[in-house]
This record gives structure tokens, sequence and C-alpha cells, in this order.
């Protein structure tokens, strides 16, 4: 694909959004240095699946949390940053079939702006992402200090690609039917035209 798509700078939602994630991201380092400074230095580090401690073993490792939590955080800010770039190198790493089927029959200076609007709907994953990390790593915090993890960590974790996923669907679908009534000549209903 050999479409022209012009830069264009993220609007303030999406901008709050980014914030969003690197207070997230900030919050999940000060949660582990708060932990750090008041755990004894051996604490449980791992879990069963009914929430009791089966290995114990140095404060140190309440360090790799915020760091292994962080990853996908910032997979969602670094794609956000180099938008265009990716999607001018590597289009199919994007394939979403209204984006890249039908850009090319949207007018090039509104290109960017529809690239903007899916990488806004990415950064809202990110900022549920993210604050469902900090809060599982609270809890795991908090289950090294109880012994046990709460009731609620277990049902959470399971059920974290339904209701994030799911919801991501349906909003793509709705910016989607937004993209192709523009392309129809239509006003597509959202922000600006």
């Amino acid at each position: 694909m050999d479409v022209t798509i012009q830069p264009v700078p993220l609007d303030r939602k999406a901008r709050q959004r980014v914030a969003l994630i690197f207070i997230g991201l900030a919050g999940m380092v000060a949660v582990a240095i708060a932990a750090y400074l008041r755990m004894p230095t051996d604490i449980p580090v791992h879990f069963g699946l009914g929430g009791e401690p089966t290995r114990y073993g140095s404060k140190t490792t309440l360090f790799l949390m915020p760091a292994a939590f962080s990853i996908a955080p910032v997979i969602f800010l670094v794609l956000t940053r180099y938008r265009f770039t990716l999607i001018r190198r590597y289009p199919y790493l994007v394939n979403l079939p209204a984006f890249f089927v039908e850009i090319e029959k949207i007018r090039e200076d509104r290109r960017g702006w529809w690239i903007n609007r899916y990488f806004e709907l990415l950064l809202g994953v990110g900022v549920a992402l993210t604050y469902l990390l900090l809060a599982l790593e609270a809890a795991i915090l908090y289950g090294t200090t109880k012994g046990r993890l709460p009731g609620w960590f277990l049902p959470v974790v399971l059920t974290t690609p339904l209701w994030l996923i799911v919801p991501f669907l349906v909003h793509l679908k709705r910016l989607e039917r937004h993209m192709r009534a523009e392309i129809k000549g239509e006003d597509p209903g959202i922000g600006e035209t």
C-alpha cells in the first residue's frame, strides 16, 4: 500500500490518555517503593490459585513488578509515538479493514485525523490496562502483608480480556461506520469534519 498519510498531532483527549498512562506508571513505582519501605526482609513472592503464599523471597523482588507490569503500557506509548512511521513502513502490522482497505478513499488531509482516532482508542485500552495492572500490583502487595491475595484477584485476572477487548472492538466497529460514512460524503457524526 502506498497511500500518503500526513502526520497529525494528537488531540487533547489522546494527550490526556498519554498523561494518564504516565501517571499510572509512576504510581506503580511509588506503590512498590512504599511497600518496600514497610515490608520485612522476607515476603511471599508467589501465590497459589487459592491466593495463599507458595514461596517466599527477598523484598527486593517487589521492584520486578513495576518493571514487568509497565511493559504493556510502554508498548502502547511507543506505538502511539511512532504511529505514522509504523503505518507507513509496516501497514500489515495494523491491519484493520476499514483503515487499510478504505483509507485511500478518505481525503488526504483527513487520513491522519482518522489514524489518530484509531490510536486514541488504543490509548484508551492502554489507560484501562495501566490502572488494572496498578490495582493488581496493589493487590499482590496487599497479599504479601496479609498472607493471602484478595478474593477478587483471580476472577479479575481471568475476565480481563473479556471486559478490556470487547469494548475496544465495539468502539472500533463504530469508528469504522463513521469512517465509511465520511467516505460516502455523509456527516460521520464524530468530532471535527
